[in-house]
């Protein structure tokens, strides 16, 4: 799969189970990226689903069509972007966030991300939403 070029295009809702072998693809692709990416989200392959992945821990999560439900807190968070190589820079991020998606499974489920984890995902929902 092919890393597009910033601005992704805006996605749109995947519906469950619509097709395993994407997901698992995208799985593969952030397997494959330098250790430095912990999370993917399908527009930035070119695939346009509301589709993140994320590292976390020894896992790969999957948030499909996640909305954030609260944001708390604030914290400055450096990123780098694969959309645009080479360039990192210091980005406002919530501290805490509370999301609902759905996984891999087709189950809906509600999580709150802290810090770090926070910041990842807000990256990667830029993406979800043309950023």
């Amino acid at each position: 799969m092919k890393i597009q070029k910033y601005p992704t295009a805006k996605a749109k809702e995947y519906s469950i189970p619509r097709d395993k072998k994407l997901l698992d693809e995208i799985k593969f692709t952030l397997k494959e990226l330098p250790y430095y990416c912990l999370a993917i989200s399908a527009p930035v392959l070119g695939i346009p689903f509301r589709i993140i992945v994320m590292k976390e821990s020894y896992e790969y999560k999957f948030y499909i069509n996640p909305k954030i439900l609260r944001k708390e807190g604030e914290q400055l968070f450096e990123e780098g972007c694969l959309c645009i190589p080479d360039e990192w820079k210091k980005v406002k991020r919530p501290n805490i966030i509370l999301v609902e998606y759905i996984n891999q499974n087709g189950k809906r489920l509600k999580k709150r991300l802290f810090g770090q984890g926070a910041a990842i995902f807000m990256h990667q929902f830029d993406h979800l939403e043309g950023k």
